[in-house]
Protein backbone atom coordinates (compact mmCIF):
# COMPACT_ATOMS: atom_id res chain seq x y z
CA UNK A 1 0.00 0.00 0.00
CA UNK A 2 2.92 2.37 0.64
CA UNK A 3 3.68 2.54 -3.11
CA UNK A 4 0.09 3.44 -3.97
CA UNK A 5 0.10 6.02 -1.18
CA UNK A 6 3.23 7.60 -2.73
CA UNK A 7 1.62 7.58 -6.15
CA UNK A 8 -1.58 9.17 -4.84
CA UNK A 9 0.32 12.00 -3.12
CA UNK A 10 3.01 12.67 -5.73
CA UNK A 11 1.41 11.67 -9.06
CA UNK A 12 -2.36 12.01 -8.54
CA UNK A 13 -3.21 11.90 -12.27
CA UNK A 14 -1.37 8.60 -12.72
CA UNK A 15 -3.04 7.31 -9.55
CA UNK A 16 -6.47 7.99 -11.07
CA UNK A 17 -5.48 5.93 -14.14
CA UNK A 18 -4.44 3.05 -11.86
CA UNK A 19 -7.86 3.24 -10.18
CA UNK A 20 -9.48 2.99 -13.62
CA UNK A 21 -7.37 -0.03 -14.57
CA UNK A 22 -8.32 -1.77 -11.30
CA UNK A 23 -12.03 -1.19 -12.07
CA UNK A 24 -11.49 -2.62 -15.56
CA UNK A 25 -9.89 -5.76 -14.11
CA UNK A 26 -6.61 -5.04 -15.93
CA UNK A 27 -4.61 -4.26 -12.76
CA UNK A 28 -4.58 -6.74 -9.89
CA UNK A 29 -4.13 -5.67 -6.26
CA UNK A 30 -2.46 -8.28 -4.02
CA UNK A 31 -0.53 -8.45 -0.75
CA UNK A 32 -2.73 -6.56 1.68
CA UNK A 33 0.26 -5.25 3.65
CA UNK A 34 1.76 -1.78 4.00
CA UNK A 35 5.02 -3.02 2.45
CA UNK A 36 6.43 -6.47 1.63
CA UNK A 37 8.12 -6.96 5.01
CA UNK A 38 10.64 -9.33 6.42
CA UNK A 39 8.44 -12.14 7.68
CA UNK A 40 10.39 -13.27 10.77
CA UNK A 41 11.66 -10.17 12.59
CA UNK A 42 8.52 -7.97 12.99
CA UNK A 43 6.32 -8.44 16.06
CA UNK A 44 2.78 -9.79 15.92
CA UNK A 45 1.49 -6.29 16.62
CA UNK A 46 3.38 -5.02 13.56
CA UNK A 47 1.92 -7.80 11.42
CA UNK A 48 -1.62 -6.92 12.37
CA UNK A 49 -1.05 -3.23 11.64
CA UNK A 50 0.45 -3.98 8.22
CA UNK A 51 -2.77 -5.78 7.40
CA UNK A 52 -5.08 -3.31 9.16
CA UNK A 53 -3.75 -0.14 7.52
CA UNK A 54 -3.13 -1.65 4.07
CA UNK A 55 -6.45 -3.46 3.73
CA UNK A 56 -8.28 -0.33 4.89
CA UNK A 57 -6.35 1.73 2.31
CA UNK A 58 -7.13 -0.60 -0.61
CA UNK A 59 -10.78 -0.78 0.41
CA UNK A 60 -11.08 3.01 0.69
CA UNK A 61 -9.16 3.94 -2.47
CA UNK A 62 -10.07 1.06 -4.80
CA UNK A 63 -13.09 -0.65 -3.23
CA UNK A 64 -11.02 -3.86 -3.18
CA UNK A 65 -10.88 -6.38 -0.35
CA UNK A 66 -7.44 -7.99 -0.68
CA UNK A 67 -7.55 -11.78 -0.31
CA UNK A 68 -4.10 -12.90 -1.51
CA UNK A 69 -0.98 -12.73 0.66
CA UNK A 70 2.00 -11.90 -1.57
CA UNK A 71 5.52 -12.24 -0.12
CA UNK A 72 7.70 -13.64 -2.93
CA UNK A 73 11.06 -12.31 -1.73
CA UNK A 74 11.05 -12.36 2.10
CA UNK A 75 13.73 -14.50 3.72
CA UNK A 76 11.62 -17.19 5.39
CA UNK A 77 8.13 -17.16 6.90
CA UNK A 78 7.10 -17.40 10.55
CA UNK A 79 4.63 -20.05 11.64
CA UNK A 80 2.00 -17.54 12.82
CA UNK A 81 1.38 -16.15 9.32
CA UNK A 82 -1.65 -18.40 8.61
CA UNK A 83 -3.29 -16.96 11.74
CA UNK A 84 -2.41 -13.35 10.84
CA UNK A 85 -3.65 -13.76 7.27
CA UNK A 86 -6.89 -15.59 8.02
CA UNK A 87 -7.72 -13.07 10.77
CA UNK A 88 -7.45 -10.39 8.06
CA UNK A 89 -9.67 -12.27 5.62
CA UNK A 90 -6.81 -13.42 3.38
CA UNK A 91 -7.23 -17.01 2.23
CA UNK A 92 -4.21 -17.67 -0.03
CA UNK A 93 -0.47 -17.07 0.14
CA UNK A 94 2.10 -16.94 -2.68
CA UNK A 95 5.89 -17.07 -2.40
CA UNK A 96 8.80 -18.74 -4.20
CA UNK A 97 11.70 -17.99 -1.86
CA UNK A 98 11.89 -21.42 -0.20
CA UNK A 99 13.08 -22.67 -3.59
CA UNK A 100 16.40 -21.00 -2.66
CA UNK A 101 17.07 -23.56 0.11
CA UNK A 102 20.72 -24.59 0.43
CA UNK A 103 20.20 -28.16 1.67
CA UNK A 104 16.66 -29.57 1.47
CA UNK A 105 14.26 -29.34 -1.46
CA UNK A 106 10.88 -28.21 -0.11
CA UNK A 107 8.49 -31.05 -0.99
CA UNK A 108 5.33 -29.20 -2.11
CA UNK A 109 4.20 -26.71 -4.74
CA UNK A 110 0.62 -26.48 -3.46
CA UNK A 111 -0.32 -27.16 0.16
CA UNK A 112 -2.37 -26.07 3.15
CA UNK A 113 -0.20 -24.14 5.58
CA UNK A 114 -1.53 -24.62 9.11
CA UNK A 115 -0.51 -22.34 11.99
CA UNK A 116 -0.13 -23.37 15.65
CA UNK A 117 -3.70 -22.21 16.38
CA UNK A 118 -5.14 -24.41 13.58
CA UNK A 119 -5.64 -21.59 11.03
CA UNK A 120 -5.08 -22.77 7.45
CA UNK A 121 -4.17 -20.88 4.31
CA UNK A 122 -3.86 -22.27 0.77
CA UNK A 123 -0.24 -21.77 -0.28
CA UNK A 124 1.16 -21.81 -3.82
CA UNK A 125 4.86 -21.85 -4.77
CA UNK A 126 5.62 -20.76 -8.36
CA UNK A 127 9.04 -21.71 -9.70
CA UNK A 128 10.30 -18.14 -10.02
CA UNK A 129 9.21 -14.51 -9.82
CA UNK A 130 11.40 -13.03 -12.57
CA UNK A 131 10.38 -15.24 -15.48
CA UNK A 132 10.38 -13.81 -18.99
CA UNK A 133 8.43 -16.85 -20.29
CA UNK A 134 10.76 -17.16 -23.28
CA UNK A 135 12.35 -20.59 -22.77
CA UNK A 136 9.90 -23.31 -23.86
CA UNK A 137 12.13 -26.12 -22.56
CA UNK A 138 12.18 -24.56 -19.07
CA UNK A 139 8.39 -24.10 -19.13
CA UNK A 140 7.85 -27.73 -20.15
CA UNK A 141 10.19 -28.88 -17.38
CA UNK A 142 8.37 -26.75 -14.79
CA UNK A 143 5.03 -28.09 -16.04
CA UNK A 144 6.28 -31.68 -15.80
CA UNK A 145 7.46 -31.14 -12.22
CA UNK A 146 4.27 -29.33 -11.22
CA UNK A 147 1.98 -32.05 -12.54
CA UNK A 148 4.06 -34.73 -10.82
CA UNK A 149 3.91 -32.78 -7.54
CA UNK A 150 0.24 -31.72 -7.55
CA UNK A 151 -1.56 -33.83 -10.13
CA UNK A 152 -2.73 -30.60 -11.81
CA UNK A 153 -2.08 -29.70 -15.45
CA UNK A 154 -2.56 -25.94 -15.13
CA UNK A 155 0.24 -23.90 -13.56
CA UNK A 156 0.56 -20.19 -12.77
CA UNK A 157 3.78 -18.41 -13.76
CA UNK A 158 4.73 -14.95 -12.49
CA UNK A 159 6.34 -13.09 -15.38
CA UNK A 160 7.35 -9.56 -16.22
CA UNK A 161 10.19 -7.08 -16.04
CA UNK A 162 12.36 -7.21 -12.92
CA UNK A 163 11.85 -8.80 -9.53
CA UNK A 164 8.41 -9.90 -8.24
CA UNK A 165 6.83 -10.19 -11.71
CA UNK A 166 6.77 -6.45 -12.40
CA UNK A 167 4.59 -5.48 -15.37
CA UNK A 168 5.10 -7.38 -18.63
CA UNK A 169 6.45 -5.35 -21.54
CA UNK A 170 4.97 -5.20 -25.03
CA UNK A 171 8.13 -6.90 -26.32
CA UNK A 172 7.57 -9.77 -23.88
CA UNK A 173 3.95 -10.21 -24.96
CA UNK A 174 4.96 -10.21 -28.65
CA UNK A 175 7.61 -12.85 -27.94
CA UNK A 176 5.06 -15.08 -26.18
CA UNK A 177 2.63 -14.71 -29.07
CA UNK A 178 5.39 -15.74 -31.49
CA UNK A 179 6.49 -18.72 -29.38
CA UNK A 180 2.89 -19.99 -29.12
CA UNK A 181 3.25 -21.18 -32.72
CA UNK A 182 5.84 -23.80 -31.64
CA UNK A 183 4.45 -27.28 -30.97
CA UNK A 184 6.61 -27.70 -27.85
CA UNK A 185 5.42 -24.43 -26.30
CA UNK A 186 2.74 -24.96 -23.61
CA UNK A 187 -0.75 -23.58 -23.96
CA UNK A 188 -0.74 -20.01 -22.60
CA UNK A 189 -3.63 -18.14 -20.99
CA UNK A 190 -3.25 -14.59 -19.66
CA UNK A 191 -4.94 -13.93 -16.36
CA UNK A 192 -4.63 -12.94 -12.72
CA UNK A 193 -3.55 -14.71 -9.56
CA UNK A 194 -7.12 -14.43 -8.26
CA UNK A 195 -8.54 -16.20 -11.32
CA UNK A 196 -5.97 -18.99 -11.07
CA UNK A 197 -6.59 -19.54 -7.34
CA UNK A 198 -10.35 -19.61 -7.98
CA UNK A 199 -9.69 -22.40 -10.50
CA UNK A 200 -7.52 -24.25 -7.95
CA UNK A 201 -10.28 -24.07 -5.33
CA UNK A 202 -12.72 -25.74 -7.73
CA UNK A 203 -10.44 -28.80 -8.01
CA UNK A 204 -10.46 -31.78 -5.66
CA UNK A 205 -8.25 -30.57 -2.78
CA UNK A 206 -8.82 -33.56 -0.50
CA UNK A 207 -5.29 -34.88 -1.11
CA UNK A 208 -3.51 -31.52 -0.88
CA UNK A 209 -0.83 -31.94 1.83
CA UNK A 210 -0.76 -29.98 5.11
CA UNK A 211 2.41 -28.25 6.40
CA UNK A 212 2.51 -27.62 10.16
CA UNK A 213 5.72 -25.67 10.72
CA UNK A 214 7.45 -22.43 9.83
CA UNK A 215 8.67 -22.02 6.26
CA UNK A 216 12.36 -21.75 7.08
CA UNK A 217 14.70 -20.49 4.38
CA UNK A 218 17.97 -22.45 4.50
CA UNK A 219 19.85 -19.47 3.14
CA UNK A 220 20.40 -15.76 3.92
CA UNK A 221 20.79 -16.46 7.68
CA UNK A 222 23.14 -13.48 7.89
CA UNK A 223 20.14 -11.17 7.59
CA UNK A 224 19.42 -11.79 11.28
CA UNK A 225 22.71 -10.17 12.33
CA UNK A 226 23.39 -7.47 9.72
CA UNK A 227 22.78 -3.77 10.58
CA UNK A 228 22.18 -4.40 14.28
CA UNK A 229 21.40 -0.77 15.13
CA UNK A 230 18.58 -0.77 12.59
CA UNK A 231 17.14 -3.93 14.12
CA UNK A 232 17.36 -2.44 17.61
CA UNK A 233 15.49 0.67 16.41
CA UNK A 234 12.77 -1.54 14.94
CA UNK A 235 12.25 -3.52 18.12
CA UNK A 236 12.32 -0.52 20.48
CA UNK A 237 9.86 1.31 18.19
CA UNK A 238 7.49 -1.68 18.10
CA UNK A 239 7.51 -1.93 21.89
CA UNK A 240 7.04 1.82 22.30
CA UNK A 241 4.10 2.08 19.89
CA UNK A 242 2.41 -1.00 21.35
CA UNK A 243 2.67 0.61 24.81
CA UNK A 244 1.35 3.89 23.38
CA UNK A 245 -1.73 2.16 21.99
CA UNK A 246 -2.47 0.43 25.29
CA UNK A 247 -2.19 3.51 27.47
CA UNK A 248 -3.83 5.84 24.92
CA UNK A 249 -6.80 3.48 24.85
CA UNK A 250 -7.00 3.54 28.65
CA UNK A 251 -6.69 7.34 28.66
CA UNK A 252 -9.49 7.58 26.07
CA UNK A 253 -11.82 5.55 28.29
CA UNK A 254 -11.11 8.13 31.03
CA UNK A 255 -12.07 10.99 28.74
CA UNK A 256 -8.88 11.87 26.83
CA UNK A 257 -9.01 12.89 23.17
CA UNK A 258 -8.37 9.92 20.83
CA UNK A 259 -4.94 10.10 19.14
CA UNK A 260 -5.49 7.58 16.33
CA UNK A 261 -4.04 9.69 13.51
CA UNK A 262 -0.81 10.45 15.35
CA UNK A 263 -0.30 6.81 16.35
CA UNK A 264 -1.03 5.63 12.79
CA UNK A 265 1.56 8.09 11.42
CA UNK A 266 4.24 6.64 13.70
CA UNK A 267 3.25 3.04 12.94
CA UNK A 268 3.47 3.61 9.17
CA UNK A 269 7.06 4.83 9.55
CA UNK A 270 7.97 1.65 11.44
CA UNK A 271 6.05 -0.61 9.03
CA UNK A 272 7.78 0.90 6.00
CA UNK A 273 11.21 0.25 7.52
CA UNK A 274 10.29 -3.42 7.96
CA UNK A 275 10.65 -3.82 4.18
CA UNK A 276 12.37 -7.12 3.43
CA UNK A 277 15.64 -5.48 2.37
CA UNK A 278 15.69 -2.72 5.01
CA UNK A 279 15.04 -4.53 8.30
CA UNK A 280 17.18 -7.60 7.42
CA UNK A 281 20.17 -5.32 6.71
CA UNK A 282 20.52 -6.09 3.00
CA UNK A 283 20.07 -2.53 1.70
CA UNK A 284 22.69 -0.01 0.62
CA UNK A 285 24.30 2.39 3.10
CA UNK A 286 22.14 5.39 2.21
CA UNK A 287 19.00 3.50 3.23
CA UNK A 288 20.24 3.24 6.82
CA UNK A 289 20.93 6.98 6.95
CA UNK A 290 17.27 7.51 6.02
CA UNK A 291 15.90 4.81 8.31
CA UNK A 292 17.79 6.19 11.34
CA UNK A 293 16.15 9.58 10.78
CA UNK A 294 12.73 8.00 10.30
CA UNK A 295 12.98 5.84 13.44
CA UNK A 296 13.91 9.01 15.34
CA UNK A 297 10.70 10.64 14.06
CA UNK A 298 8.58 7.62 15.00
CA UNK A 299 10.04 7.53 18.49
CA UNK A 300 9.54 11.28 18.93
CA UNK A 301 5.85 10.78 18.16
CA UNK A 302 5.65 7.65 20.34
CA UNK A 303 7.36 9.19 23.37
CA UNK A 304 5.20 12.32 23.15
CA UNK A 305 1.97 10.32 22.89
CA UNK A 306 3.00 7.93 25.67
CA UNK A 307 3.86 10.80 27.99
CA UNK A 308 0.58 12.53 27.12
CA UNK A 309 -1.44 9.37 27.86
CA UNK A 310 0.38 8.57 31.13
CA UNK A 311 0.03 12.15 32.35
CA UNK A 312 -3.72 12.02 31.70
CA UNK A 313 -4.04 8.70 33.52
CA UNK A 314 -1.87 9.98 36.38
CA UNK A 315 -4.20 12.93 36.95
CA UNK A 316 -6.86 10.35 37.82
CA UNK A 317 -4.67 8.62 40.44
CA UNK A 318 -5.46 9.64 44.02
CA UNK A 319 -2.23 10.73 45.74
CA UNK A 320 -3.92 12.87 48.37
CA UNK A 321 -2.50 10.70 51.16
CA UNK A 322 1.06 11.64 50.18
CA UNK A 323 1.83 14.50 52.61
CA UNK A 324 5.61 14.44 52.27
CA UNK A 325 7.80 13.73 49.24
CA UNK A 326 6.99 13.21 45.56
CA UNK A 327 4.46 10.57 44.41
CA UNK A 328 5.90 8.23 41.79
CA UNK A 329 3.59 5.96 39.76
CA UNK A 330 5.12 2.89 38.11
CA UNK A 331 3.16 1.49 35.14
CA UNK A 332 3.26 -2.06 33.78
CA UNK A 333 2.39 -2.28 30.03
CA UNK A 334 2.50 -6.08 29.99
CA UNK A 335 -0.45 -8.46 30.13
CA UNK A 336 0.85 -10.18 33.27
CA UNK A 337 1.90 -9.11 36.74
CA UNK A 338 5.49 -7.96 36.84
CA UNK A 339 8.31 -7.49 39.35
CA UNK A 340 11.29 -5.60 37.93
CA UNK A 341 13.85 -2.87 38.48
CA UNK A 342 12.74 0.77 38.11
CA UNK A 343 15.22 3.44 36.99
CA UNK A 344 14.43 7.10 37.64
CA UNK A 345 16.73 9.82 36.27
CA UNK A 346 17.52 12.44 38.92
CA UNK A 347 18.04 16.11 38.00
CA UNK A 348 21.51 16.84 36.65
CA UNK A 349 24.07 17.89 39.30
CA UNK A 350 21.58 16.89 42.05
CA UNK A 351 23.80 15.47 44.79
CA UNK A 352 21.00 14.93 47.34
CA UNK A 353 20.24 11.55 48.87
CA UNK A 354 16.85 10.00 48.26
CA UNK A 355 14.79 7.13 49.69
CA UNK A 356 11.77 5.29 48.25
CA UNK A 357 8.65 4.32 50.24
CA UNK A 358 5.37 2.57 49.48
CA UNK A 359 2.05 4.25 50.30
CA UNK A 360 1.95 2.49 53.67
CA UNK A 361 5.16 4.25 54.67
CA UNK A 362 7.44 1.22 54.37
CA UNK A 363 10.85 2.02 52.92
CA UNK A 364 11.88 0.10 49.79
CA UNK A 365 15.57 -0.70 49.23
CA UNK A 366 17.01 1.79 46.74
CA UNK A 367 20.39 2.66 45.25
CA UNK A 368 21.75 5.71 43.43
CA UNK A 369 23.91 4.79 40.46
CA UNK A 370 25.75 6.79 37.77
CA UNK A 371 23.89 7.35 34.50
CA UNK A 372 25.67 9.68 32.08
CA UNK A 373 28.11 12.52 32.68
CA UNK A 374 26.99 14.54 35.76
CA UNK A 375 23.76 12.55 35.91
CA UNK A 376 22.53 9.89 38.31
CA UNK A 377 19.63 7.45 38.56
CA UNK A 378 17.88 6.01 41.57
CA UNK A 379 16.93 2.36 41.16
CA UNK A 380 14.62 0.10 43.18
CA UNK A 381 12.69 -3.13 42.63
CA UNK A 382 8.93 -2.60 42.14
CA UNK A 383 7.10 -5.76 43.19
CA UNK A 384 3.90 -7.21 41.77
CA UNK A 385 2.81 -4.36 39.50
CA UNK A 386 -0.60 -5.45 38.13
CA UNK A 387 -1.05 -6.36 34.46
CA UNK A 388 -1.75 -3.17 32.49
CA UNK A 389 -1.82 -1.40 35.83
CA UNK A 390 0.28 0.67 38.19
CA UNK A 391 1.53 1.05 41.74
CA UNK A 392 2.37 4.33 43.45
CA UNK A 393 5.50 4.95 45.52
CA UNK A 394 6.86 8.04 47.28
CA UNK A 395 10.30 9.56 46.67
CA UNK A 396 11.67 11.45 49.69
CA UNK A 397 14.78 13.63 49.92
CA UNK A 398 16.51 11.80 52.78
CA UNK A 399 19.20 9.24 53.46
CA UNK A 400 18.02 5.67 52.76
CA UNK A 401 18.06 3.33 55.72
CA UNK A 402 17.11 -0.07 54.27
CA UNK A 403 19.94 -2.51 53.55
CA UNK A 404 19.77 -5.96 52.01
CA UNK A 405 22.09 -8.84 52.77
CA UNK A 406 21.17 -11.22 49.95
CA UNK A 407 23.49 -9.81 47.25
CA UNK A 408 27.29 -10.01 47.38
CA UNK A 409 30.14 -9.35 44.99
CA UNK A 410 33.90 -9.82 44.62
CA UNK A 411 36.16 -9.78 41.56
CA UNK A 412 35.64 -13.52 41.23
CA UNK A 413 31.99 -14.02 42.26
CA UNK A 414 28.56 -12.37 42.41
CA UNK A 415 25.40 -13.71 43.99
CA UNK A 416 21.86 -12.93 45.07
CA UNK A 417 19.26 -15.12 46.78
CA UNK A 418 18.75 -17.14 43.58
CA UNK A 419 22.15 -17.54 41.88
CA UNK A 420 25.85 -17.69 42.59
CA UNK A 421 28.01 -16.77 39.58
CA UNK A 422 31.77 -17.53 39.48
CA UNK A 423 34.23 -16.09 36.95
CA UNK A 424 37.34 -17.82 35.63
CA UNK A 425 40.13 -15.33 36.54
CA UNK A 426 42.25 -16.21 33.49
CA UNK A 427 39.70 -16.16 30.65
CA UNK A 428 36.97 -13.99 32.18
CA UNK A 429 34.30 -16.49 31.08
CA UNK A 430 31.73 -17.68 33.60
CA UNK A 431 32.87 -21.03 34.97
CA UNK A 432 29.88 -21.73 37.23
CA UNK A 433 26.27 -20.69 37.83
CA UNK A 434 24.72 -22.37 40.85
CA UNK A 435 20.93 -22.27 41.19
CA UNK A 436 20.83 -21.84 44.98
CA UNK A 437 17.19 -22.97 45.25
CA UNK A 438 18.13 -26.54 44.40
CA UNK A 439 21.94 -26.52 44.56
CA UNK A 440 22.17 -27.32 40.84
CA UNK A 441 25.06 -26.33 38.56
CA UNK A 442 23.53 -24.84 35.40
CA UNK A 443 26.58 -24.70 33.11
CA UNK A 444 28.39 -27.58 31.44
CA UNK A 445 31.24 -25.40 30.12
CA UNK A 446 32.32 -21.76 29.78
CA UNK A 447 29.43 -19.27 29.78
CA UNK A 448 29.11 -15.69 28.46
CA UNK A 449 31.98 -16.50 26.10
CA UNK A 450 32.66 -13.96 23.36
CA UNK A 451 33.46 -15.98 20.25
CA UNK A 452 35.11 -14.28 17.27
CA UNK A 453 34.56 -16.49 14.24
CA UNK A 454 35.94 -16.08 10.72
CA UNK A 455 33.00 -15.38 8.42
CA UNK A 456 33.67 -15.38 4.66
CA UNK A 457 30.47 -16.00 2.67
CA UNK A 458 30.75 -17.35 -0.86
CA UNK A 459 28.57 -14.44 -1.99
CA UNK A 460 26.36 -11.63 -0.66
CA UNK A 461 28.00 -10.64 2.62
CA UNK A 462 24.93 -8.84 3.95
CA UNK A 463 22.69 -11.86 3.33
CA UNK A 464 24.80 -14.91 4.07
CA UNK A 465 27.07 -16.37 6.73
CA UNK A 466 30.23 -18.22 5.71
CA UNK A 467 31.80 -19.69 8.83
CA UNK A 468 35.15 -21.30 8.03
CA UNK A 469 35.63 -22.97 11.43
CA UNK A 470 38.44 -20.58 12.34
CA UNK A 471 38.14 -18.95 15.77
CA UNK A 472 40.08 -15.89 16.97
CA UNK A 473 41.08 -15.35 20.62
CA UNK A 474 40.39 -12.27 22.73
CA UNK A 475 42.20 -11.27 25.92
CA UNK A 476 40.88 -10.35 29.34
CA UNK A 477 42.50 -7.06 30.35
CA UNK A 478 40.99 -6.50 33.81
CA UNK A 479 37.99 -7.12 36.07
CA UNK A 480 36.36 -4.36 38.10
CA UNK A 481 33.53 -4.08 40.63
CA UNK A 482 31.35 -1.26 39.29
CA UNK A 483 28.45 -1.33 41.78
CA UNK A 484 27.85 -2.94 45.16
CA UNK A 485 24.64 -1.80 46.80
CA UNK A 486 21.40 -3.04 48.35
CA UNK A 487 19.58 -3.28 44.98
CA UNK A 488 22.18 -4.57 42.52
CA UNK A 489 25.79 -5.57 42.04
CA UNK A 490 27.71 -5.12 38.77
CA UNK A 491 30.94 -6.88 37.79
CA UNK A 492 32.63 -5.47 34.68
CA UNK A 493 35.12 -7.33 32.47
CA UNK A 494 37.32 -5.50 29.93
CA UNK A 495 38.41 -7.46 26.84
CA UNK A 496 40.58 -6.72 23.80
CA UNK A 497 40.87 -8.37 20.42
CA UNK A 498 43.92 -8.17 18.19
CA UNK A 499 43.34 -9.11 14.58
CA UNK A 500 45.94 -11.75 13.62
CA UNK A 501 48.86 -10.38 11.61
CA UNK A 502 48.05 -6.73 12.30
CA UNK A 503 50.96 -4.69 13.65
CA UNK A 504 50.47 -1.17 14.89
CA UNK A 505 53.02 1.62 15.12
CA UNK A 506 54.04 0.75 18.66
CA UNK A 507 57.61 -0.33 19.40
CA UNK A 508 56.96 -3.23 21.77
CA UNK A 509 53.64 -4.93 21.12
CA UNK A 510 50.64 -5.43 18.87
CA UNK A 511 47.74 -3.11 19.56
CA UNK A 512 44.11 -4.29 19.85
CA UNK A 513 41.66 -3.51 17.05
CA UNK A 514 38.31 -4.03 18.88
CA UNK A 515 37.32 -3.57 22.50
CA UNK A 516 34.64 -5.01 24.78
CA UNK A 517 33.15 -4.37 28.20
CA UNK A 518 30.86 -7.00 29.68
CA UNK A 519 28.73 -6.23 32.74
CA UNK A 520 27.35 -9.11 34.79
CA UNK A 521 24.43 -7.81 36.86
CA UNK A 522 22.49 -9.42 39.73
CA UNK A 523 19.55 -7.72 41.45
CA UNK A 524 18.00 -8.32 44.83
CA UNK A 525 14.69 -10.17 44.48
CA UNK A 526 14.95 -10.96 40.76
CA UNK A 527 15.62 -14.53 39.63
CA UNK A 528 17.66 -13.68 36.57
CA UNK A 529 21.18 -12.63 35.58
CA UNK A 530 21.54 -9.61 33.30
CA UNK A 531 24.41 -9.24 30.82
CA UNK A 532 25.20 -5.89 29.19
CA UNK A 533 27.91 -5.99 26.54
CA UNK A 534 29.31 -2.88 24.86
CA UNK A 535 31.39 -3.46 21.73
CA UNK A 536 33.70 -1.05 19.91
CA UNK A 537 33.83 -3.05 16.70
CA UNK A 538 36.28 -2.55 13.82
CA UNK A 539 36.35 -5.97 12.15
CA UNK A 540 35.40 -7.31 8.75
CA UNK A 541 34.58 -10.91 7.81
CA UNK A 542 34.35 -11.75 11.50
CA UNK A 543 31.23 -12.81 13.39
CA UNK A 544 30.89 -11.98 17.09
CA UNK A 545 28.75 -14.35 19.11
CA UNK A 546 27.99 -14.72 22.82
CA UNK A 547 27.97 -18.42 23.69
CA UNK A 548 26.45 -20.35 26.61
CA UNK A 549 26.44 -24.14 26.81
Amino acid sequence: AAYYDWMERMYPETFKKIQERVKEGRWELVGGMWIEPDCNLPSGESWMRHLLYAKAYFLQKFGTNIKIGWNPDSFGYNWNMPQFYTNAGIGAFITQKIGWNETNVFPYRLFWWEGPDGSRILTYFPFDYVSTVENPFQLVDWMRQFEANTGMTKMMILFGVGDHGGGPSLEMIERIEHLKSLDVYPSIEYGTASRYLDWIKKQDLSSVPIWKDELYLEYHQGTYTTQAKNKKSNRSSEVLLTDVEKFSTIATTLGAEPRNAQIEEAWKIVLFNQFHDILPGSSIREVYIDSAEEYHDAQMIGNYELRKALEFISRNIDTSKVKEGMPLSVFNPLSWERTDVVKLRLPEADMNEYAVFDLQGKEIASQIVPARMYAREIIFVAENIPALGYKTYVLKKQKPAVKTTNIKISKAEAENEFYKVAIDPESGWIKSIIDKRNGKEILSGPGNELQLLEDIPAQWDAWNIGLTGKKFPSTLRKTEIMESGPVRVVLRLYRDYLKPGVKKDFPTEDFPSSFFTQDIILLSGLDRIDFKTDVDWWEEHTMLKVAFP
